[in-house]
């Protein structure tokens, strides 16, 4: 209880106790990652449910930016400010050093800010595309994925940082069998959601897939692996890829 309560803490705002950073119960706390995602997952799910009865329809807009900004507050924009401080360093065209110098910069420069707007408008505008009764679905696994990319991202990577620290030890801690374990997650989430539909669950995992290979390549070629900043970005842009990939797919995968 005290790993997956250390894993919450860390994923979420939710209040529950003092964190407690001893190394061993952070490296405990990383195969309680996929269920936080699915908790998350399924109190946005629910509560973009309730918004959708809420709200009128008229009011597509705001309803969209109500979901998309409770999407970043139940994590406490812990990843959006690790996709800021990423678009900042990548975007630098710096050297590696640099760029880790840059990523631990607390301040934003303009590649980050143009950033999180273009992500905050595109995830509302994918939103407002999709019906009314898709839209609690594709949160849902849209959050799921990101947090299931998150994990998968710590076991593929190295720490790109030499001097080490909290990050590290996440990644260190990270193996295959995490990996393993957050992929039927995911699998389990997305099934449910997808209603056992076979060629669309395929359709998504090579999205997903793909897309966390590209970003552990991409990291790589910037800073020669990973660090939190940078998994915390590509769980923003997991979000948005699964936004888009059901928008796509759940459409002309059916219609086949």
């Amino acid at each position: 209880m005290k790993r997956f309560l250390l894993a919450l803490s860390f994923l979420s705002i939710f209040p529950v106790g003092k964190r407690d950073y001893d190394e061993d119960a952070i490296r405990g706390s990383v195969v309680y990652f996929p269920v936080v995602g699915v908790l998350l997952a399924a109190i946005l799910a629910v509560s973009t449910w309730a918004l959708c009865i809420v709200l009128p329809s008229t009011l597509l807009g705001l309803q969209a930016i109500v979901v998309v900004a409770a999407m970043v507050a139940v994590h406490g924009a812990l990843h959006t400010d690790g996709l800021a401080d990423t678009a900042d360093a990548f975007f630098s065209s710096r050297e590696k050093a640099r760029k880790l110098e840059i990523m631990k910069d607390s301040s934003n420069g303009t590649m980050a800010v143009v950033v999180l707007i273009l992500l905050f408008i595109a995830k509302t505008e994918v939103l407002q595309t999709l019906a009314h009764e898709e839209w609690w679905r594709s949160v849902f696994l849209a959050v799921v994925s990101g947090r299931c990319a998150l994990l998968w991202a710590l076991a593929l990577q190295p720490y790109a940082r030499v001097e080490g620290g909290l990050g590290a030890w996440y990644f260190s801690a990270t193996k295959p069998l995490h990996a393993l374990w957050a992929f039927v997650c995911w699998l389990g989430c997305c099934t449910w959601v997808c209603a056992g539909n076979v060629e669309l669950i395929l359709s998504l995992l090579a999205v997903l897939v793909g897309l966390v290979f590209l970003w552990a390549w991409w990291c790589k070629k910037h800073i020669g692996g990973g660090t939190g900043d940078t998994v915390g970005a590509l769980t923003e842009v997991t979000e948005l890829a699964m936004l888009i990939a059901w928008a796509v797919l759940s459409v002309s995968v059916t219609q086949l």
